[in-house]
């Protein structure tokens, strides 16, 4: 009986050896090469790029809609009329139209101070602060003669009030308000009410300046956009209707043209103010806005 509680001994070197080795439990984890972690890195930043250009776009198509509703409803309670049969598309358009210009004439600021700072040291040392105006100046007039080039391919009507001083107004408002949202930052809770007052005035006049702008372009740039671009200029047209219908447009004061041979009745040219689904409006004699049943029209003859 005692020879089965004798231990059998253990080499010193094999013990050595267990006492050295790593014991392997469940929250051990093997280390990661520079490859692999470089390459994990890589793909966070770019998921999280696509991530933030996403939310921008998706902003900018919200604030794009709802800039689009305000102009077009401004535009055409000018004449009495109801915008909510409107596509959405068509209001997203409108809104990129009050965008574009802000963006045209901050790119050009842009482009302009990028070639007046890209000279050389020395060639800034030896050309005075006019010569740098001036080719900051050429450069904006060149991008300006471009698109005044291409104006008449998009079919805007040009006019200095229109399609330069408004936007200009749009592009210094929107210009206080990253101003005044960025020195807003500078606010502590520390600061008095009268230290506060600037940085809070700066971001209210922008965005008051920013509604004035919003108005005079419905009222006066949106006008000059041809309607199959998103814009709210009216068509020129001629309809086409059945003889049944000619007591009810000629009720409507809609000038009516000679009878076709294929028993259909033209219309003098007309402005045409918008189409939908449902109805379309159009301008009288009396330059009023009319509706006509989508139904009623069995085809329009655009005129250049």
């Amino acid at each position: 009986m005692k020879d089965a509680n004798i231990e059998t001994p253990q080499p010193a070197d094999s013990q050595n050896q267990a006492e050295s080795k790593p014991v392997a439990t469940e929250h051990s984890e093997e280390p990661i090469g520079p490859g692999i972690q470089s390459k994990t890195d890589r793909a966070i930043t770019l998921k999280d790029a696509l991530d933030v250009f996403g939310k921008l776009i998706f902003g900018l198509a919200g604030l794009c809609y709802v800039l689009g509703v305000v102009v077009v409803t401004i535009h055409l309670r000018q004449y009495g009329v109801n915008s909510l049969d409107l596509s959405q598309l068509h209001y997203v358009t409108a809104g990129v139209w009050v965008v574009l210009p802000i963006a045209c004439i901050t790119t050009f600021i842009i482009f302009a101070i990028f070639l007046a700072a890209s000279q050389t040291d020395e060639n800034q040392r030896s050309r005075s602060w006019s010569d740098r105006i001036y080719t900051a100046f050429s450069a904006v007039s060149v991008l300006i003669f471009i698109i005044l080039f291409f104006w008449p391919k998009i079919g805007i009507e040009f006019s200095w009030k229109s399609v330069v001083w408004i936007p200009i107004i749009g592009s210094f408002a929107t210009l206080m308000i990253f101003v005044g949202g960025l020195s807003l930052r500078k606010l502590t809770r520390t600061t008095t009410v009268k230290g506060a007052l600037p940085f809070i005035v700066t971001p209210i006049l922008g965005l008051g300046l920013f509604a004035a702008y919003v108005l005079l372009f419905a009222q006066y740039t949106y006008p000059s956009i041809p309607w199959a671009t998103g814009g709210g200029r009216a068509s020129s047209v001629r309809l086409f209707i059945t003889p049944e219908s000619m007591p009810y447009l000629q009720g409507l004061k809609v000038a009516l043209a000679t009878k076709q041979q294929n028993g259909m009745v033209e219309t003098d040219s007309i402005k045409l103010l918008l189409t939908t689904e449902k109805q379309l409006v159009v301008i009288n004699a009396d330059g009023k806005a009319v509706s006509l049943p989508a139904e009623t029209v069995k085809g329009i003859s655009y005129e250049k």
